[in-house]
């Protein structure tokens, strides 16, 4: 497995994996999308697309992130193909409605900006109160 950060001055921190991704990937895996969930005031967008096997047991990173990002009132975007190796254990593994997966990056960008929109419009965070209290604890029994 390889990956790297490849955000270039976007609203999101992407990072790129590419290879194969097994149960030995799983300690990196989870280290580089927490790293990515905690910097700043961004959504995190995997791309997958360069995936070619997806061990199960490696859907341990991909929560652990998604947990990460969701307490920093964050997304977490996957860009993958319909066929794709992470889609494919997404669906054998009945998690596929817990992560959005995206065919390319205008579309997750879209997903990303839309979700956040619903939130502010049912009563979530805003993008601008976010900003304003991203470096703060906000949880009630902190």
């Amino acid at each position: 497995m390889q990956i790297r950060r490849t955000d270039t001055k976007t609203t999101e921190h992407v990072l790129t994996v590419t290879g194969d991704v097994g149960a030995a990937d799983v300690v990196e895996l989870q280290a580089c999308l927490v790293e990515a969930a905690t910097e700043g005031d961004a959504d995190v967008v995997l791309d997958a697309r360069g995936v070619t096997s997806f061990a199960d047991s490696a859907l341990a990173a991909l929560t652990a992130g998604r947990s990460r990002t969701k307490s920093r009132h964050h997304r977490m975007a996957i860009l993958d193909g319909d066929g794709g190796a992470i889609t494919v254990s997404l669906h054998r593994t009945g998690r596929q409605f817990r992560f959005p997966v995206y065919g390319d990056a205008t579309a997750a960008t879209r997903g990303l900006s839309a979700d956040r929109a619903a939130l502010a419009r049912l009563g979530g965070i805003s993008d601008a109160a976010r900003a304003q209290y991203s470096d703060k604890v906000t949880s009630p029994i902190a």
